[in-house]
């Protein structure tokens, strides 16, 4: 093997040298490439996060109807609307506080309830409906509302509701055999779905959630809805 003269030695450093420079210079550029992509990604992902924010906020819900489960008058100044299950625990903690606040304001606040069954992770969310659905047809609806949430433990395990839901029909002194009739009928059973296809449509994911004139409303626990009341009135 041919051996290297000093000079060419020296050049072959300083062509080394220079390979070197070149490799940090790329790296040094890659690396500020990389940062700047980080935060473009970071913007982004928070634009995107406002964007939804501001989706949620603006969500339309549809007008209060004469379909609707409504409590108190249909032009009240104040209108809540509600999408629950009646076996979400959360919603369990809510009829205390809208009874009182309906008991309070007379005549200035209305309540509606939409049905949403979660049914992928609560067997009885759509028979709990149509037994609520069943009694809002003999205008015991508040009744049975309150019934079922404040029982609630004790009817989420069981197999069946069904002889349940009919002893509290009659402990109520509703017509037993037509709430039977209604809890099963075919008008029910589409009236629930219809509620809750109306709260897929509209991109709710969760209960209870809740509207105060149309607006979506956000609230960590169930006295703060109270003040939100209190501040419109």
């Amino acid at each position: 093997m041919e051996k290297l003269t000093k000079k060419q030695k020296k050049e072959l450093k300083k062509l080394e040298e220079q390979q070197k420079i070149e490799v940090l210079k790329k790296q040094k550029k890659t690396k500020i490439i990389g940062i700047m992509l980080g935060i473009i990604g970071f913007i982004a992902l928070a634009w995107i996060l406002i964007l939804i924010a501001r989706d949620q906020n603006k969500i339309k819900i549809p007008s209060i109807s004469e379909k609707d489960v409504l409590i108190g008058p249909k032009n009240a100044k104040v209108q809540i609307v509600e999408y629950a299950d009646f076996e979400c625990p959360a919603c369990a903690k809510y009829p205390p506080v809208i009874k009182n606040i309906l008991s309070k304001n007379k005549n200035k606040v209305s309540f509606t309830y939409r049905f949403f069954p979660l049914t992928s992770i609560h067997k009885h969310s759509r028979t709990s409906a149509q037994a609520v659905y069943a009694s809002n047809k003999q205008g015991r609806f508040m009744d049975m509302y309150s019934l079922l949430y404040e029982n609630q433990a004790s009817w989420v395990n069981l197999d069946s509701v069904d002889e349940l839901f009919y002893n509290y029909a009659k402990d109520l002194k509703m017509d037993v055999e037509k709430f039977k009739k209604d809890y099963k009928s075919k008008d029910t059973q589409r009236f629930v779905s219809d509620s809750e296809n109306q709260a897929l449509n509209l991109g709710l994911t969760s209960t209870p959630t809740f509207f105060v004139n149309g607006n979506l409303v956000e609230f960590k626990t169930p006295t703060d809805l109270e003040k939100i009341i209190k501040d419109i009135l």
